[in-house]
């Protein structure tokens, strides 16, 4: 659900023979279990609320921000252990070993986070928990004037900004409170700035959905447009553009920057 440096996944790869060769790297969970169970219960109020909002893609980097205390107290709390059980690594720098720790002992925890997101039964939201729908429901409802009137993708996104401002404005509070009262059960009481970073993306990724969406009815209806859909090989998937002095994107975001083009 993460990723890590080149260097950190080598050297993880190349170590794994040896680690099983003094002992079951697996069982360094068995140490720092106060630790362990505030993390899993940080981890479940967060996902509780993931849940409820929808928000299976942004769960990892949720956890990560609503839980970061929590982590870096688990981690630290398993490192002594880990140079005793791991007696080639006593030398490791913190940074490295604490790498190759969290793999280990947080890794599968995110993912028990992830298979129980997968597997929840499916429930409709009600009240708040509705927010962002509503705020979707916004914006797709302004689609057909903005076809109507064959207005450039860009000036659609200005025109629905302003007229779904309510909604989206309920949508980010419905999420910062729901985040926050969660968040007051764990270690670090405030929500982070990361946390409302997050929030923020949330929001304007279902924009950019939108405006995406957008585009590509206005090409079915306007000469001389192109889709901006991403071509991809028959059971592949899309790789990120990369241009020069242009960082990599994932194919949602260069749809997004696509369909944003002046024409």
């Amino acid at each position: 659900m993460r990723s890590f440096s080149g260097l950190i996944f080598t050297c993880f790869i190349l170590t794994t023979s040896a680690f099983s060769q003094e002992t079951d790297y697996a069982d360094i969970t068995k140490f720092a279990t106060r630790e362990k169970a505030q993390l899993a219960k940080c981890f479940s109020d967060m996902l509780t609320v993931a849940q409820r909002h929808n928000l299976r893609k942004q769960l990892a980097a949720l956890l990560e921000a609503g839980c970061a205390a929590e982590k870096h107290n688990y981690i630290a709390a398993l490192l002594p252990h880990a140079r005793k059980v791991f007696k080639a690594f006593q030398d490791w720098p913190n940074d490295l070993l604490q790498h190759l720790v969290e793999v280990d002992a947080i890794g599968p925890m995110e993912q028990k986070a992830d298979d129980l997101f997968k597997n929840r039964p499916v429930s409709f939201c009600s009240g708040n928990a509705c927010a962002l729908d509503t705020y979707r429901k916004c914006l797709l409802g302004q689609i057909s004037d903005g076809i109507t009137k064959r207005t450039k993708p860009r000036q659609f996104e200005q025109t629905v900004q302003l007229k779904c401002r309510a909604p989206e404005n309920a949508a980010r509070a419905a999420l910062i409170i729901d985040f926050s009262n969660a968040q007051k059960l764990q270690i670090s009481a405030e929500l982070s700035h990361k946390t409302r970073e997050l929030i923020n993306e949330i929001i304007a990724e279902i924009r950019q959905e939108i405006v995406v969406s957008y585009c590509e009815d206005l090409v079915k209806v306007q000469p001389g447009l192109q889709s901006c859909k991403p071509i991809c090989e028959e059971g592949s998937l899309c790789v990120p553009f990369c241009g020069k002095d242009k960082p990599c994107l994932s194919p949602e975001e260069e749809e997004y920057q696509c369909a944003i083009r002046d024409w």
